[in-house]
């Protein structure tokens, strides 16, 4: 099949204004720049990033990894004061009434933000915006153009060289487009998806996330700027996470399949629990998709899909994905061409080489650390142990460290649930045989107190 260049001062419909949409515009107006071309870039969204509760939400923890913060400065998009809500300083890692906090000097601190204006009978105060908003309001200010109308139908044209027809709006307005994007992720649904009979979406999971109100006096004080991981096992919950963002605490539950009802239990019989005040409530909550393996064929002749209902990472960083297919979307299709063909080399292969095997190493490290954790010596061992190194690396300067003291389950724990370094080489550190030693001799001590206290 003969490759399709992307003509000079071609269309560019992106269904879809998240992220991975306003991430698309931004690389690929950059991209054009750079090669003398122009593009017209067109961003369809029903939603506003403005409004309250589910109708301006993507539905998202919220949580900008440092690596990814350190990218935005990279690509000249820092975030403001305007959308972070907080700044994480660590993470503490608790079961059954011990936890363990690891805390990371950064210069690029993790953030917490919304994806949308808030929880429902919210008001994001002092000129808050989201962080979705921040982005279109940059890919626009790029020159992107953004409709905030939905996509009606999608008409495919009859010759190869003739462009598609997007009828969007109530008053069925149109535009003619040479390449479509589609970055609708897994929580919505698209008509882009069925102009590609081979493409096949992710497997999903169905999580579950709630906003409580506390107070930002109240979580600053309770929660430290921490985000508080609870590894509990009431039936179809791997974890909790509770993140601290401005007056609001997220928490989110992860498994295969959470409901509401699960979700209370899981805060009720956690650590969090202890944290909450004697009256809470759920102010706003949703019911995620979170994509656990690679989609299947997403492209086809001037279509790309891109975001989490192509590629990306397992349970983690769904920002940062948005922004990797993105960026290597706009990289093949000013660069390479737009052809079924040149999408399949320089899109999907390295979409695929970033993150199947990657995945596979996350999936096998959650499922070592769900066996480790659901054992409670050898989780007792694991805590202790974390709690021991991080008081050793408080009183002593890292570099004046020995080999052995430098290997540490700290790290591996650390870099598993932030996701700031890829699954692969995580799974390469799990494996010294330092550390496995270092858990083992604390297994057995932790093995001879229990039996001490037994009798």
């Amino acid at each position: 099949m003969r490759n399709i260049a992307l003509r000079n001062n071609a269309h560019i419909a992106v269904i879809g204004a998240g992220p991975a949409g306003s991430f698309f515009a931004i690389t690929a107006l950059k991209e054009a720049a750079k090669l003398n071309k122009k593009v017209n870039i067109t961003l369809f969204d029903r939603r506003r990033f403005s409004s309250k509760g589910p109708r301006g939400c993507n539905m998202c923890a919220g949580i900008i990894q440092s690596e990814m913060v350190k990218q935005l400065n990279e690509l000249d998009l820092p975030i403001p004061s305007k959308v972070k809500q907080g700044e994480i300083k660590g993470y503490a890692f608790c079961i059954e009434n011990l936890c363990a906090s690891i805390i990371k000097e950064n210069p690029f601190p993790i953030a917490t933000v919304f994806r949308g204006g808030g929880p429902t009978q919210s008001a994001l105060l002092n000129g808050k915006i989201s962080f979705d908003h921040f982005l279109l309001e940059k890919a626009v200010s790029k020159g992107a153009r953004f409709e905030n109308e939905q996509v009606k139908v999608i008409k495919i044209p009859s010759k190869a060289d003739e462009p598609f027809r997007i009828i969007f709006g109530n008053e069925s307005k149109v535009l003619s487009a040479d390449l479509l994007i589609g970055a609708f992720g897994v929580n919505s649904r698209s008509s882009i998806a069925q102009l590609i009979p081979e493409y096949q979406p992710p497997e999903n999971w169905h999580a579950y996330q709630a906003e409580i109100f506390l107070g930002q006096e109240y979580i600053q004080k309770k929660f430290r700027n921490m985000v508080h991981i609870c590894f509990i096992k009431p039936r179809g919950i791997k974890y909790l996470a509770a993140i601290p963002k401005g007056d609001y605490l997220t928490i989110t539950a992860i498994g295969k399949n959470v409901n509401l009802n699960e979700l209370h239990q899981a805060i009720n019989h956690s650590e969090i629990r202890q944290y909450l005040p004697d009256q809470w409530r759920i102010k706003c909550y949703c019911h995620p998709w979170l994509p656990v393996t690679p989609a299947f064929k997403p492209y086809g002749n001037r279509l790309i899909i891109i975001g989490d209902a192509s590629y990306s990472r397992f349970l983690k960083n769904g920002i940062h994905s948005a922004y990797i297919t993105a960026h290597y979307a706009a990289k093949a299709a000013l660069n390479k061409g737009i052809s079924n063909d040149a999408l399949k080399k320089y899109y999907d292969r390295p979409c695929r080489k970033k993150f199947v095997l990657d995945n596979l190493c996350g999936r096998f490290l959650l499922h070592v650390l769900d066996f480790i954790l659901t054992r409670k010596i050898l989780s007792q061992s694991y805590l202790k142990l974390v709690t021991k190194e991080n008081q050793g690396l408080a009183n002593s300067h890292r570099k004046s460290r020995s080999y052995l003291q430098r290997q540490n389950l700290s790290d591996l724990l650390w870099n598993l649930y932030t996701g700031n370094v890829p699954y692969k080489h995580v799974l390469t550190k799990t494996l010294s045989p330092v550390l496995l030693l270092k858990l083992g001799m604390e297994f057995i001590k932790t093995s001879l107190e229990e039996r001490r206290h037994a009798t």
